[in-house]
């Protein structure tokens, strides 16, 4: 007699809905069709499978990537994972993702699972299919790996899992909408003009800047003159919110001033920097004299 699913199956409190809109600090990223009509996998990689993986999802809504082969061996597993990088300050908050699992055609059970580097947020049953419509995955502080994977269980005597014959996906990935938590601040600092310096300045001025951000990446500059902006520069159009840095990490340019539009005397300048996830940091503030 075979044995009944491994753990307990679905986690009472894993499956939570999706904010609206991404929270400060956090942010959202879409990969393969399913999810906001992205044509990338992003960070997702397959990992396991007999055969040729499909590791592209160009092909529209309903394509995937996911690992492919014929048999599975007996308590092993194949699918898709994505993992953060280190020390970039980024952590999995919500995972919603399209996805299915098949039956095997012989040998022992196999289940659909979905887990992380702290826990199993999912167990079930097989055929598991998703494809038209989400499972959403909370996940505790901390986590840095959600897996989705295929398992043969060791139920039969040891059995492989057999799906078919020729080309066969093992699972598939339809489309994943992860949301992120970015706990690190960008930097950046002043390199030159004439806001760079302490004056007398006249006219219109400008301060160069260079900017980055190791996790989200760099979404805006501005140019602060008394805590007020009064220029600046978006890097949304460079954005593809695909992967973990989902704008440019690092980013150069020049904010300008007309300072006639300020009081002839004192003023302090600073550059201001936001990242994807919403984090901001104020660098290089100092005083600066205007004349006109």
């Amino acid at each position: 007699m075979r044995n009944p699913l491994r753990v307990a199956v679905v986690l009472a409190g894993a499956l939570l809905a999706l904010p609206a809109g991404a929270q400060a600090g956090t942010y959202v990223i879409n990969d393969c069709p399913s999810a906001e009509s992205s044509s990338t996998p992003g960070p997702w990689v397959v990992v396991g499978g007999k055969a040729e993986p499909k590791i592209t999802c160009s092909g529209g809504l309903g394509d995937f990537i996911g690992p492919r082969g014929t048999q599975l061996v007996a308590n092993t597993s194949a699918g898709v994972e994505v993992q953060v990088p280190s020390e970039s300050g980024i952590t999995l908050h919500e995972a919603k993702v399209w996805w299915a699992v098949p039956t095997e055609e012989s040998g022992a059970n196999n289940f659909a699972i979905a887990e992380t580097n702290n826990a199993i947020l999912e167990e079930a049953a097989t055929p598991f299919s998703h494809q038209t419509t989400a499972v959403n995955y909370a996940m505790s502080s901390g986590t840095t790996t959600l897996s989705l994977t295929n398992y043969c269980s060791n139920d039969d005597n040891g059995q492989w899992c057999t799906f078919g014959f020729g080309e066969v996906s093992d699972l598939k990935l339809y489309g994943a909408q992860l949301t992120l938590t970015d706990s690190g601040s960008p930097s950046g600092s002043a390199t030159g003009g004439g806001l760079a310096g302490k004056g007398p300045v006249s006219g219109k001025q400008s301060l160069d800047y260079t900017a980055e951000d190791k996790g989200s990446g760099v979404l805006s500059a501005d140019l602060l003159i008394d805590g007020k902006s009064v220029s600046k520069k978006s890097f949304s159009a460079k954005c593809t919110y695909t992967n973990f840095a989902a704008c440019p990490s690092t980013e150069t340019g020049s904010l300008s001033y007309e300072t006639k539009k300020a009081t002839n005397g004192s003023h302090e300048v600073a550059l201001q920097i936001r990242s994807a996830g919403g984090n901001s940091a104020t660098v290089d503030a100092h005083k600066i004299t205007i004349e006109n």
